[in-house]
Protein backbone atom coordinates (compact mmCIF):
# COMPACT_ATOMS: atom_id res chain seq x y z
CA UNK A 1 0.00 0.00 0.00
CA UNK A 2 1.19 3.69 -0.80
CA UNK A 3 1.10 5.71 1.92
CA UNK A 4 -0.22 9.08 1.23
CA UNK A 5 1.16 12.24 1.16
CA UNK A 6 -0.11 15.37 3.57
CA UNK A 7 0.07 18.94 1.23
CA UNK A 8 0.08 21.79 3.50
CA UNK A 9 -1.34 24.61 1.62
CA UNK A 10 -0.20 28.24 2.93
CA UNK A 11 -0.94 31.77 1.87
CA UNK A 12 2.47 33.48 0.73
CA UNK A 13 3.07 37.11 2.16
CA UNK A 14 6.06 39.45 1.68
CA UNK A 15 7.28 41.34 4.89
CA UNK A 16 6.57 44.51 3.00
CA UNK A 17 2.89 43.67 3.25
CA UNK A 18 2.72 43.39 6.97
CA UNK A 19 3.16 46.60 8.01
CA UNK A 20 -0.12 47.67 6.56
CA UNK A 21 -3.33 47.04 8.16
CA UNK A 22 -5.91 47.18 5.88
CA UNK A 23 -6.59 47.69 2.15
CA UNK A 24 -7.17 46.32 -1.17
CA UNK A 25 -4.33 43.72 -1.75
CA UNK A 26 -3.81 41.53 -4.72
CA UNK A 27 -3.98 37.53 -4.38
CA UNK A 28 -2.03 35.50 -7.40
CA UNK A 29 -3.28 32.48 -7.40
CA UNK A 30 -2.91 29.61 -10.23
CA UNK A 31 -4.80 29.43 -12.92
CA UNK A 32 -6.05 25.94 -13.12
CA UNK A 33 -8.56 23.46 -10.97
CA UNK A 34 -7.68 22.04 -7.99
CA UNK A 35 -10.88 21.73 -6.50
CA UNK A 36 -12.79 22.23 -4.00
CA UNK A 37 -9.61 24.51 -2.85
CA UNK A 38 -9.69 26.45 -5.37
CA UNK A 39 -10.67 26.74 -9.37
CA UNK A 40 -8.97 29.35 -11.78
CA UNK A 41 -9.45 28.52 -15.37
CA UNK A 42 -11.07 30.65 -16.91
CA UNK A 43 -9.37 33.64 -15.38
CA UNK A 44 -12.21 34.08 -12.37
CA UNK A 45 -10.93 32.36 -8.99
CA UNK A 46 -13.63 30.51 -6.82
CA UNK A 47 -12.99 27.85 -3.96
CA UNK A 48 -12.80 27.39 -0.30
CA UNK A 49 -9.60 29.55 -0.62
CA UNK A 50 -10.94 31.89 -1.74
CA UNK A 51 -14.30 32.02 0.58
CA UNK A 52 -12.00 31.44 3.43
CA UNK A 53 -10.06 34.95 1.93
CA UNK A 54 -12.88 36.94 1.71
CA UNK A 55 -14.41 35.90 4.84
CA UNK A 56 -10.80 37.14 6.66
CA UNK A 57 -11.46 40.38 4.27
CA UNK A 58 -14.71 41.00 5.51
CA UNK A 59 -13.81 40.25 9.39
CA UNK A 60 -10.71 42.77 9.37
CA UNK A 61 -12.06 45.14 6.26
CA UNK A 62 -9.82 44.33 3.65
CA UNK A 63 -10.33 43.43 0.10
CA UNK A 64 -8.96 41.22 -2.27
CA UNK A 65 -8.73 41.06 -5.92
CA UNK A 66 -7.70 37.70 -7.25
CA UNK A 67 -5.21 37.29 -10.55
CA UNK A 68 -5.12 33.84 -11.94
CA UNK A 69 -1.78 33.19 -13.48
CA UNK A 70 -0.06 30.16 -14.79
CA UNK A 71 1.65 28.37 -12.03
CA UNK A 72 5.05 29.04 -13.89
CA UNK A 73 4.76 32.37 -13.75
CA UNK A 74 3.07 32.84 -9.90
CA UNK A 75 6.31 32.88 -8.07
CA UNK A 76 7.83 35.20 -10.05
CA UNK A 77 4.86 37.91 -10.31
CA UNK A 78 5.34 37.73 -6.47
CA UNK A 79 8.43 37.25 -5.14
CA UNK A 80 10.36 39.16 -8.57
CA UNK A 81 8.09 41.80 -10.31
CA UNK A 82 5.95 42.55 -6.73
CA UNK A 83 2.49 42.62 -9.37
CA UNK A 84 0.38 40.74 -6.77
CA UNK A 85 0.73 41.41 -3.15
CA UNK A 86 0.12 37.75 -2.07
CA UNK A 87 0.31 34.20 -3.61
CA UNK A 88 -1.99 31.31 -3.09
CA UNK A 89 -1.48 28.40 -2.63
CA UNK A 90 2.10 28.27 -0.92
CA UNK A 91 4.46 26.00 0.53
CA UNK A 92 7.98 26.34 1.89
CA UNK A 93 9.35 23.15 0.26
CA UNK A 94 7.95 24.38 -3.19
CA UNK A 95 10.73 25.93 -5.55
CA UNK A 96 13.04 26.21 -2.57
CA UNK A 97 16.19 27.29 -4.92
CA UNK A 98 14.05 29.57 -6.76
CA UNK A 99 13.59 31.55 -3.33
CA UNK A 100 16.76 31.44 -1.71
CA UNK A 101 17.69 34.89 -0.91
CA UNK A 102 13.68 36.43 -1.06
CA UNK A 103 12.69 37.14 1.98
CA UNK A 104 9.29 35.22 2.42
CA UNK A 105 6.90 35.07 5.41
CA UNK A 106 3.31 32.26 5.51
CA UNK A 107 0.77 32.16 7.03
CA UNK A 108 -0.28 29.47 9.01
CA UNK A 109 -1.79 26.56 7.01
CA UNK A 110 -4.70 26.96 5.72
CA UNK A 111 -5.76 23.48 4.60
CA UNK A 112 -3.93 20.23 4.84
CA UNK A 113 -4.54 17.63 1.88
CA UNK A 114 -4.23 13.98 2.08
CA UNK A 115 -3.63 12.58 -1.24
CA UNK A 116 -3.26 8.71 -2.05
CA UNK A 117 -4.29 6.42 -4.75
CA UNK A 118 -5.70 2.84 -5.16
CA UNK A 119 -4.52 0.38 -7.65
CA UNK A 120 -4.77 -3.33 -7.81
CA UNK A 121 -2.43 -5.50 -5.84
CA UNK A 122 -1.03 -6.87 -9.37
CA UNK A 123 -0.19 -2.63 -10.65
CA UNK A 124 1.37 -1.57 -6.91
CA UNK A 125 4.92 0.35 -7.55
CA UNK A 126 4.04 1.16 -10.91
Amino acid sequence: MVKPKRVFVSLVITPVCSSVWSGNFSVGVEAQDYLPISEGEGGVHSGYAKDLLDAFAAKYGHSFSYKPLPVYRLLDEFAIKKSVDFKLPGNTFWAADAKKGIPISYSKVLVAVTKGMQVLPVNKGK
